[in-house]
Order: structure tokens, then sequence, then C-alpha cells
């Protein structure tokens, strides 16, 4: 995970002064571990983790951490945060020595309201603490890379997980994923249904499977977890249940009695029996989307995916 660093200072004429760099943390449940600070050779240069750019302008082990900000919006919101509490008409640097963990948490915390009132329309009044805390406790347990799109995923989590229903109408977009350890062997699947505000997660497994079942599985769950007919997106990142429907291969297949046009026997018959069926019953595109490149409904579905998998393994 790379985030911003911003060191605030007070220039020669006592004005308020930021700048970014770019560390490296790992997240836990509980604590932060720095991994990687670059050096003093980045400085001035781009550099790049899953497709954001970010330029690297001091280096020290001072500041707050932000993130997936434009560093114009990130310079302004983080002196607006310290020019009520920190006085720098006596030149003096406001304290910013706090860990990178409370440092993080003090911005997640500002970015978690602002989102609940300007994205989320929610009242004042129906903001608790509770809420606030949890999204941003989620927010830390995410593996993900933290920007605008995953902290608006992860508060969507919280809201859905405090009670709010999927809504039996409306546009969904659904993430889907497989994971199998051994191939044939414990595999698991995953699925994120997303409809307005409101997410839904799903995930099983199955202690003895492969890879494209659990694919498939991720797919017809998601499916049949709908009400009504509804005008559904679907994204994997398995070419294989990708291309066999928006190809067609599936619809001939099952015509040849589920044999594949070689000859040869299709494999999950069984399973592309009923996701055709179930892609009659809504209006659905297939997407393609590549696995592990930094998206974070992707990398949220194959975490999903693997950790069932992990349930039902067992080691030689």
């Amino acid at each position: 995970m790379k985030l911003h660093v911003v060191t605030l200072s007070a220039n020669p004429e006592g004005e308020m002064v930021c700048e970014v760099f770019c560390e490296e943390v790992k997240s836990t449940k509980t604590q932060f571990r720095t991994i990687n600070l670059l050096s003093t050779s980045l400085l001035g240069k781009a550099v790049y983790y899953k497709d954001q750019q970010y330029r690297v302008l001091t280096n020290g082990t001072k500041g707050l951490i932000a993130f997936g900000l434009d560093q114009e919006k990130l310079m302004s919101d983080c002196s607006m945060m310290f020019r009520g509490s920190s006085s720098v008409s006596d030149k003096q640097q406001p304290e910013t020595n706090i860990s990178a963990e409370t440092a993080l948490r003090i911005y997640l915390r500002s970015k978690v309201l602002d989102m609940l009132k300007d994205t989320f329309q929610t009242a004042e009044n129906a903001i608790t603490e509770d809420m606030v805390n949890k999204c941003v406790e989620t927010a830390l347990e995410s593996n993900t890379l933290l920007n605008h799109e995953s902290l608006k995923y992860e508060i969507n989590r919280v809201l859905s997980a405090s009670g709010v229903g999927f809504p039996a109408d409306g546009d969904v977009t659904i993430y889907t994923d497989g994971a199998c350890l051994g191939n044939p062997g414990a595999g698991g699947w995953a699925a994120i249904l997303q409809c307005g505000n409101v997410v839904k997660e799903l995930s099983g497994n199955d202690p003895a499977t492969t890879n494209n079942r659990m694919e498939l599985l991720g797919v017809i769950n998601a499916l049949n977890y709908l009400s009504g007919r509804r005008r559904v997106t679907v994204y994997s990142d398995s070419k294989y249940v990708v291309d066999a429907i928006t190809k067609g291969w599936a619809k001939g297949w099952k015509y040849r009695g589920w044999y594949k046009a070689d000859g040869n026997k299709a494999k999950n018959a069984d399973l592309w029996e009923t996701l055709l069926a179930l892609t009659s019953q809504h209006e659905v595109t297939f997407c393609w989307v590549k696995g592990h490149a930094g998206n974070p409904l992707n990398e949220r579905c194959d975490l999903l995916a693997t950790d069932e998998a992990k349930k039902v393994f067992k080691p030689i």
C-alpha cells in the first residue's frame, strides 16, 4: 500500500508549507509497520504503484499520511487541518511528530466524515461515533490500495452491514472471483454486489473442486441472490467465464448436448446450465477485468475467495 506523507513547516515569511513524499506500509488489524521509506535518491522523481503516479518532493519521518488525492488537494486539506490549531506566526514548525497509524486514523476520520455527509448524503444527526469508527477500522483492515473509490466501497460495506437491505430494484454491478488451492483442491468463491450505495458480499467454499467451478459459482450465487428482473454488469477476471458467455460458446455447448465443437465433452455442464438459466432472467453484461491489477473490488473478491479456500484446505 503506497501512501502520501505530508510534512508541515513554516517558510521564512511565516507561511505554512506542505511537502509530500511516499511511504510504503503494510497493514494488519492492529498496527502499521513501515516496510520501506523512499530514499533521497528519488526526490523529484515520479514513482508508480498499481497504475497510480506519485511524485516525491521531500523525505523525512514526520508528517501526515494521506491517500489517493491529487497533490494540490492533498496539500490544501492538510493545511486546513492544522490552520486552526497551529500558529506559524512565530515561524516555529507545527508539531507533526506522530505515528503513522495515528496520522492515518486522523486523516481517514476526516475523509469518512466528509464522504458520509457529501457522497452518501447522511444527515448529520444520523452519523454516530460508532459508525465513523467502524468505517475507519474497516478501511485500515483493507488489503487494497486506499483511494477515494476504495474508501467509498469500505464505507458502503459498513452501511450495508448496519441493516440497510439490498434494494429490490435498480441496476446492479457485480464483481466475482474464484480460488483453488491445488486445482483440483480446496476452493472458494466470492461475489460483491453493488446497487446504489448498498453493497453485499457473498462467499463460500468446496473442499474438493477446481478453479473454474469456483469462478462459475461466484457468478451463479451473485445472480441467484437478486430478486426480480435486473440490469446487471458482471466483472470477472476469468476468461473462461466471460468468453464462454460473450462469444456464445456456452449456448453452443448446450445446443450440442454439452459437447464442444471439437467433439470433446464440455466440462462443468451442470453449472453452465444453471448460469445460462440465470442470465435469461436478467439483462446481464459480462466484462473481463485484469486480475491482480489494483482494482479494489477485484482484489477484495480475490481475498474473500482465497480465505474461503483456506477454511477447507487440508495439508497433506
